[in-house]
């Protein structure tokens, strides 16, 4: 799924301290600078300007890495209009594990040039933190719901699988659009031609049932995947699309992994979908974890290998919260849809995953190995942000709760326009239609390929 990879652009947080040479910089101070206003409350104007003054001198320091990032790009061979962050991170981690035998300037090189890409990922993050606390004073209600219920498309339905998640009921914040997400996407997909018994729901209501066998808990959502990978019907090449609308998180690969010399293990992040119940316990008492992209990327290289690759994963989330300053004006329920990480993250997170892959399939391979890469050749995930960013959800004009990213992503397929554009075209569209501080990214392999993996 995600990673500081090539997968999808998404998750991160906590500082690592200056390093004596090349572009890394100081990064922000990561205690709140603000006090939390009141829902509702407009902060002071003193303090904006010394959001306005950090988000000025943030500015100038991404500034001189960006011009780095894009010269290490050139160097890997990834340069594009789209730059993919996350990726040449990702390339750089993988060059320092290669070199074994070389000098020590050049894996010395290879190592900083690791550190300079990870500390600009974070310097975003503490940039998109701001701007969100600094826009949130002009917020304004009023999404335009789509204008058409109905629609004719060309695409053949007939063997798609669909798995939707939608979870409001958030012990810590919960959300209001997201079950209203997952059933606007319900409803595309019927109107699209997929039957319904090849749709498969997991609702998280807010004051709903919590037992039952849609509660989106972390077992159900594990073992509702897993039984892709294990259902007789799905044939090989059906296409098979995974929804996840809730709140995000996301570890820093520092918290598993000592900073070693040399070592790029402890770099990037750990990105995490949030399970209805996370941070409750199990019949054991034990603390249910998130479902991080490692545990997720591996279960979707699992279906893959049985039911072939024409998968394609939506997730309308965030992970970058907690790893900026500007969260006190942003933690209002219903505005950004990430939470801060599980409370016994150093334990949980990819321990639980480890343990649940081997549950489910005991030859898996471990997600706490430090060369640990992402398989983006199984699937192509199409994100709500940036991997710095926030995921947003409002009040439309018709008066519902619906995630901006979702919003945009309906209207457009319902337009006709995922009949014949790729997954790349797609994200590039949705673009335009979309707040400037929640950009949508693509990742994959396959993000060339046609939407749904359509055939023309």
């Amino acid at each position: 799924m995600l990673d500081s990879s090539d997968n999808v652009p998404g998750l991160g947080r906590s500082p690592l301290p200056p390093t004596s040479t090349s572009h890394t910089t100081s990064l922000p101070d990561s205690r709140p600078f603000l006090d939390s206003p009141s829902h509702g409350s407009i902060p002071h104007i003193d303090d904006m300007l010394v959001v306005d003054n950090e988000i000025q001198d943030l500015r100038r320091r991404i500034v001189s890495l960006e011009e780095f990032e894009m010269n290490v790009a050139q160097e890997y061979g990834m340069q594009s209009e789209d730059i993919d962050s996350p990726a040449i991170l990702q390339k750089a981690k993988e060059i320092v594990w290669s070199l074994n035998g070389p000098s020590q300037e050049t894996k010395d090189r290879a190592v900083q040039t690791a550190v300079d890409l990870d500390t600009l990922y974070k310097l975003r993050c503490s940039l998109s933190g701001l701007q969100r606390a600094r826009a949130v004073l002009h917020l304004q209600a009023g999404l335009q719901a789509p204008a058409n219920n109905q629609f004719r498309s060309t695409i053949d339905a007939s063997r798609f699988w669909v798995v939707i998640i939608g979870i409001d009921a958030y012990r810590q914040l919960p959300l209001q659009g997201c079950v209203f997400d997952a059933v606007t996407m319900k409803t595309y997909f019927y109107d699209l031609g997929v039957p319904k018994d090849r749709i498969r729901l997991l609702l998280g209501h807010l004051n709903g049932p919590m037992h039952d066998s849609i509660f989106p808990s972390r077992e159900n959502i594990i073992k509702t995947l897993h039984d892709i990978r294990n259902n007789p019907l799905i044939e090989k090449g059906d296409p098979i699309i995974i929804y996840f609308s809730g709140h995000g998180s996301h570890y820093l690969c520092s918290d598993y992994f000592y900073e070693t010399a040399g070592g790029s293990a402890h770099l990037g992040s750990v990105e995490a979908i949030c399970p209805a119940d996370r941070d409750e316990l199990d019949s054991e008492g034990n603390l249910i974890s998130d479902i991080s992209d490692r545990e997720l990327n591996t279960i979707i290289s699992l279906i893959r290998d049985t039911k072939g690759d024409k998968i394609t994963l939506i997730l309308d989330c965030c992970h970058s919260g907690s790893a900026t300053r500007g969260m006190s004006l942003l933690a209002r329920p219903g505005c950004s849809r990430d939470l801060p990480p599980v409370s016994n993250k150093r334990e949980s997170v990819l321990q639980c995953a480890d343990m649940s892959l081997r549950k489910y399939w005991p030859g898996a391979p471990s997600v706490l190995a430090e060369n640990w890469s992402p398989d983006m050749t199984s699937h192509v995930v199409i994100a709500a942000c940036r991997e710095f960013e926030f995921a947003r959800e409002v009040r439309r004009d018709d008066g519902n709760v619906a995630g901006i990213f979702t919003n945009a992503l309906v209207t457009a397929l319902q337009s006709g326009l995922g009949d014949g554009v790729t997954y790349a075209e797609l994200c590039s569209t949705l673009r335009v239609s979309m707040d400037p501080f929640q950009i949508p990214a693509v990742a994959g392999r396959k993000k060339d390929s046609f939407v749904w993996y359509r055939q023309v």
